[in-house]
């Protein structure tokens, strides 16, 4: 049995309203403390911002460069597809039915 590999490979990226590029630092982390504060996230859970995320997939608008660039480095369209949440659908399935 397989254990790694394109299969075995899902996209997770946790985009947010208080993240840099959609909000500014000092509102980023004045949103963070009243979530906090309102119980709904544990500094434990999430470390306070600024949260940077990678270049050119710095926000929804911006990840179809992702996709982009799977496909100029030679993945194929079902491989792109498989990362970018088949193999998360995949194994929803198995698990759930």
């Amino acid at each position: 049995m397989s254990v790694a590999g394109i299969d075995h490979v899902g996209l997770g990226i946790d985009y947010y309203l208080g993240q840099h590029f959609v909000a500014d630092d000092a509102q980023a982390l004045s949103n963070y403390e009243r979530e906090k504060a309102a119980g709904r996230w544990a500094g434990s859970d999430y470390p306070a911002p600024p949260h940077r995320y990678p270049e050119r997939i710095e926000t929804p608008r911006t990840l179809p460069n992702l996709t982009r660039g799977l496909l100029r480095r030679g993945y194929s369209a079902e491989q792109t597809k498989a990362i970018l949440g088949l193999n998360w659908l995949r194994l929803y399935e198995a698990g759930w039915g």
